[in-house]
């Protein structure tokens, strides 16, 4: 379930809706078995030291979280966009 959540979640989406500590605990406990706690941190030092402009570019290209693509051609989209 962990995996899912965070398989369709993008940079942008964690900057607006998490503090830094917060995301930092967060991404810990569910990519510990994926990644390095060094490439999270790196992933954490991208959400929050990157402008909003660029995360939401990445957004809408379709540019998850540690660099990965959605699969969507337009980023992850609400239901009522």
């Amino acid at each position: 379930m962990e995996t899912k959540i965070i398989k369709f979640a993008t940079r942008k989406d964690i900057r607006k809706r998490m503090t830094e500590d917060d995301a930092r605990s967060f991404l810990t406990s569910v990519r510990k078995r994926h990644n390095t706690q060094e490439e999270i941190d790196a992933e954490i030092r991208k959400i929050y030291d990157s402008s909003l402009d660029v995360l939401s570019d990445e957004d809408k290209r379709g540019v998850l979280l540690f660099g990965e693509l959605s699969g969507f051609p337009f980023g992850v989209i609400s239901p009522k966009s």
